[in-house]
């Protein structure tokens, strides 16, 4: 269709087997609603006065019918087959695709002819609602001045965005639809580069290219307060970074590429290049925990009380195991033998007489020393108490282990078994918190408290507090930043 003048078309449930080209025409509006294109759509060379809408229209390609070889070159060029090429560098107009379908063969849907080409066109609106494209969108060098939607629908191809001018206040774009590496550049070859490619991307206009077609994106969505957007589009766009220093320090061995390199590998696996506050939290508390494990696994002792000398005095399963074997070895009660290593006597006798300064020296100490001396020292004379009165209990066996019976030495073996194993279990229960507290301290770089660290351990600690301060201070940062935003 070409020549006309004053053109108001209509079409309405349309089939095109054909090619539909439109060029050299003189149009007012055009409107084509639930049209067939079977063998593509191809706008050009026209002057258009008000707007163009594709509503509910489908497009193909019919590989059945062949191109007229017999033609001229001009008129080759001319009628071959594209799927949807629109392209209008006159005045600004307005143009709507909504509802439409765009199918190609997946064999043939990366050649710049089989994409839905818009590029080098100047519009006022742009509207591209709720299509499903199986084929590439190209979007090069085009220029909206006023409002741009991308939203609905999907994108199973790549968006061409080179030189895209639009107004990021009245954009609208369902990253959505665009996410998973879609964003795509031509190279002087007319292949497509995009960030499913970037371990061959080495070519730097290439990846500047690419990469400004990122920071497009980025920075609407920012100036619109979309946070989640401007991140995940950063994110793309920092891994894109990531392949090409890579790519880079193939050919060029410095050292500041390769750091720049291995730091943004750290910043992505820590917190996606502080975007995720959360991501790095959860990193932390994996190296937290991992120092924790080996703390806990350790030769070292970690859990220790203070004797009246304040050295620190080991206690561990091995206390409770020299116990019963005394209790094996001797003629005496269980609770007597506890008595004498534990030393309660000389620890009743001190809380009592603390109790008794307490009490007394109402106005010499602060209030609150009356008042919690008598329900602590209460606390710790009920747990002496059920001490005594459980060793009391299980005390089957006066006599020693040579003088036992058979049948006794057999109840004995397991009465002491249990008695160990939860001795065991609650060591170890105590033994981790120790870890943990350990762990957390130095990770926190808070200090080491009460809880003693010797050999070995002593230089894990160091290590642990600066990846702890390390990883916090990138935390701090990446939180900060999102704040921010």
């Amino acid at each position: 269709m070409g020549g006309c003048q004053n053109l108001k078309a209509i079409f309405k449930n349309c089939v095109f087997e054909q090619p539909l080209r439109m060029s050299n025409n003189n149009i007012q509006f055009l409107t084509f609603e639930k049209c067939d294109f079977q063998h593509g759509f191809r706008y050009h060379l026209n002057v258009l006065t008000d707007d163009v809408k594709f509503d509910k229209c489908k497009f193909s390609l019919n590989p059945a019918i062949q191109e007229d070889t017999r033609m001229s070159i001009f008129d080759k060029f001319v009628i071959e087959a594209h799927l949807f090429e629109f392209k209008q560098k006159g005045e600004a107009i307005d143009f709507f695709l909504q509802d439409c379908t765009f199918d190609v063969p997946k064999r043939n849907k990366n050649l710049p002819k089989y994409a839905v080409n818009i590029s080098e066109t100047h519009f006022t609106n742009l509207q591209m609602v709720n299509n499903k494209y199986e084929t590439n969108v190209n979007l090069a060098q085009a220029t909206v001045e006023n409002q741009f939607l991308f939203v609905g629908g999907n994108l199973n191809g790549a968006m061409i965005i080179d030189a895209l001018n639009i107004n990021p206040l009245n954009t609208r774009v369902q990253w959505s639809i665009l996410s998973d590496n879609k964003i795509s550049v031509y190279d002087a070859k007319k292949a497509l580069m995009s960030g499913k490619e970037r371990e061959n991307l080495k070519d730097e206009v290439i990846f500047s290219n690419l990469i400004s077609c990122y920071a497009t994106f980025y920075g609407l969505f920012r100036a619109q307060g979309n946070r989640t957007y401007a991140n995940s589009a950063y994110i793309e766009w920092k891994n894109i970074e990531t392949s090409y220093l890579y790519n880079l320090y193939q050919k060029d061995s410095r050292t500041s590429v390769f750091f720049g390199y291995l730091m943004n590998i750290f910043l992505r696996d820590f917190c996606d290049y502080g975007t995720n506050p959360l991501k790095s939290i959860y990193l932390s508390s994996i190296v937290l925990l991992g120092f924790a494990f080996f703390y806990f696994i350790s030769p070292f002792q970690l859990n220790a009380d203070k004797d009246e000398n304040g050295k620190f005095q080991q206690k561990s399963v091995f206390s409770h195991l020299k116990l019963y074997a005394i209790y094996l070895t001797q003629h005496d009660k269980l609770k007597n033998i506890y008595l004498k290593t534990k030393n309660l006597q000389q620890l009743k006798e001190d809380k009592r007489i603390f109790l008794d300064v307490a009490k007394t020296n109402k106005e010499q100490l602060p209030l609150f020393f009356s008042f919690i001396a008598t329900p602590l020292h209460w606390w710790h004379k009920k747990q002496d108490s059920f001490m005594l009165w459980f060793y009391d209990k299980i005390d089957f066996f006066p006599e020693k282990w040579e003088d036992l019976s058979t049948k006794k030495r057999f109840f004995a073996s397991i009465l002491v078994g249990i008695l160990l194993i939860f001795a065991f279990l609650y060591f170890a229960i105590v033994r981790a918190i120790d870890a943990f507290t350990l762990s957390l301290n130095v990770f926190s770089t808070l200090g080491f408290g009460e809880i003693p660290v010797k050999g070995v351990i002593r230089y894990l600690t160091v290590l642990e507090g600066f990846i702890g301060w390390f990883l916090l201070s990138i935390f701090s940062v990446s939180l900060i930043s999102q704040v921010i935003q």
